[in-house]
């Protein structure tokens, strides 16, 4: 098996800023990309504005965008010692930006007087229905801060999707989610809600429990996307988020991922499953169970048992990296349960480091693939499986390959 720390480093680089593409690619003709004194770059697409900053020299040309914008992505990854400077700027500008009606913007090292700032100013944009933000390294950003954030989202009626993200912030604890809790159910139009918590390692059940009470107030949810790796929730926090998913039955997406939680093992899966088998209507599933190594066969047949009663999913995502109590049993439930998957499209899955898994098991699922005539897109991994040979892996993905 891998070195620790290059698996902990690998999985750090996973965390990524879930901004959509507004302009599409930089290549295209109908982007102009600016290079000069006052951006690093700028991306220009019709009403559309990508801006990357790098410096504090940069930030006073933000007073200079378009006030008739309708999507603007700010990415300021790598300013740390300028948050105060860009919060200012931005916060200035947005009070003349009648008509955004997107705003991704990804800091780094905010506080909670930032947020708070940026907030007050937000409220001013009438027309916002998408919100992206992520806040990077924002190790100084307490509870307080995230209040400060809920506040500001309560004047945001208007939202219909929203992604906050929160890599790293370890000041962040249940207090602060609970405030973040009251924020969110005040916005009765949300469809779209992607919430990440990476390495926030004060986070627990109680967290979650706030979280589940907001959740039930959205009753237009589609898609919900919830991320809470390497923190200190278990599988109450599973059913914490359980008792209120299987209750929205708009809900066509989800994705769950509780990479390098510890404490969530089979009892977890066997929840989910009941929230699997009452969402009868949804699309799409990603679950990420990422070095849970509690996790087993048993709950990999949980999950896959109710895949009969989801007949309409098109997408499934389940990464059980380094879960080393996957073996042949499991794989074969999940060779077996596919068949009833008559829809899928996309399948990807990742079982490395699954050292009970042999070649028998991958040889079957093999077979049993090859009969799912409506996959287009797979990506199924074995790699680094004890048992599993190097030419089983590259035949198997020959295979795939073909299909």
């Amino acid at each position: 098996m891998g070195n620790t720390n290059n698996k902990s480093q690998a999985n750090l680089l996973k965390i990524k800023r879930e901004q959509p593409n507004q302009l599409g690619e930089s290549s295209t003709s109908s982007s102009v990309e600016k290079e000069n004194s006052t951006f690093d770059s700028i991306f220009y697409k019709g009403d559309k504005i990508e801006v990357k900053i790098k410096n504090k020299d940069q930030i006073k040309h933000l007073a200079k965008l378009n006030p008739k914008a309708t999507s603007i992505t700010i990415d300021a990854l790598f300013v740390d010692k300028t948050r105060e400077y860009i919060i200012g700027a931005l916060s200035t500008k947005f009070k003349d930006m009648k008509y955004l009606s997107q705003l991704n913007l990804t800091l780094t090292s905010c506080r909670d007087k930032g947020i708070q700032i940026l907030f007050q100013s937000l409220k001013n944009l009438k027309t916002l229905s998408h919100l992206n933000l992520t806040l990077v390294q924002s190790k100084e950003l307490t509870d307080e801060g995230i209040r400060n954030l809920s506040l500001g989202l309560k004047e945001l009626s208007f939202l219909t999707s929203l992604t906050l993200s929160f890599p790293c912030c370890n000041k962040i604890t249940d207090k602060g989610i609970q405030s973040l809790s009251y924020g969110i159910k005040n916005l009765s139009r949300l469809s779209t809600l992607n919430l990440n918590f990476p390495y926030c390692k004060t986070i627990t059940d109680q967290g979650t429990k706030s979280l589940s009470l907001s959740l039930r107030h959205l009753g237009n949810i589609s898609n919900i996307s919830l991320g809470f790796p390497s923190t200190e929730i278990s599988n109450q926090s599973i059913q914490n988020l359980s008792s209120v998913l299987k209750r929205l039955s708009s809900l066509t997406a989800l994705d769950l991922r509780f990479s390098l939680c510890r404490n969530v093992c089979d009892k977890g899966l066997e929840t989910l499953s009941s929230v699997i088998r009452q969402n009868s209507s949804l699309t799409l599933l990603n679950l990420d169970f990422f070095q849970c190594e509690e996790v087993s066969d048993f709950g990999l047949k949980s999950l896959t048992s109710v895949f009969k009663d989801v007949s309409s999913l098109s997408s499934l995502g389940l990464n059980f990296y380094d879960c080393k109590n996957i073996g042949d049993i499991g794989l074969e439930s999940l060779s077996t349960e596919m068949k009833h998957l008559k829809g899928l499209i996309s399948l990807n899955a990742n079982f490395s480091y699954c050292n009970k898994i042999t070649e028998k098991g991958v040889k079957n699922l093999s077979r049993r693939l090859n009969r799912l005539t409506s996959l287009s897109k797979v990506d199924i991994k074995f790699s680094k499986c004890k048992q599993v040979s190097e030419k089983t892996i590259n035949k198997f993905q020959n295979i795939l390959q073909k299909n």
